[in-house]
């Protein structure tokens, strides 16, 4: 029953530290769908999608960006 308990209580541990982990990763994928106005609105998650987001990083030069750091790290 000892050890049990012991073993059950370590999963749960473990558990709780991979949400701990998990949550903010998640979190920071769902607002980065979201515009400027809606992230701050946590229940207007419909309303609010949108690529623009990712349109932007795009039309600013990230591949040129990503392309010099692969430069620099080889």
């Amino acid at each position: 029953m000892n050890k049990n308990v012991y073993k059950w209580s370590t999963y749960l541990c473990i558990f709780i530290c991979c949400c701990v982990v998990l949550v903010p990763f998640i979190w920071m994928v769902l607002v980065s769908f979201r515009t400027k106005s809606g992230i701050f609105d946590p229940g207007n998650f419909q309303n609010s999608f949108t690529l623009s987001n990712y349109e932007t990083i795009v039309d600013d030069g990230i591949f040129n960006l990503f392309k010099n750091s692969m430069i620099i790290a080889i």
